[in-house]
């Protein structure tokens, strides 16, 4: 949705699909609320230089935060599954060489 050409098409497609399947707009609305968490997580852990410091942080920002977005969010690969909570000992941080 971030290509001007392709924006248009795309969002003309999922107007119609949730015109047409309304029931799921709010499992779509659920999803988007997880992302837009996980977006905010991932901006407060890229300000630590530190990578021990970052982990603490994604633990504690995830620990914090985990129960309110994940409750009953439907897998969107095999929506015959829900998520309940993250593993927070799986977690992790990984450094990038683009890094500025």
């Amino acid at each position: 949705m971030q290509v001007p050409s392709v924006s248009v098409r795309f969002g003309l497609i999922l107007e119609a699909y949730c015109r047409g399947a309304q029931e799921h707009i709010g499992i779509l609305q659920q999803q988007l609320t997880c992302l837009e968490k996980l977006k905010k997580c991932q901006e407060v852990i890229r300000i630590s230089r530190d990578k021990d410091k970052a982990k603490c942080l994604l633990q504690d920002y995830i620990q914090g935060q985990s129960s309110e977005f994940l409750r009953g969010l439907r897998n969107p690969l095999d929506p015959s599954y829900r998520c309940d909570n993250i593993k927070i000992e799986k977690c992790r941080v990984m450094d990038s060489k683009m890094r500025p």
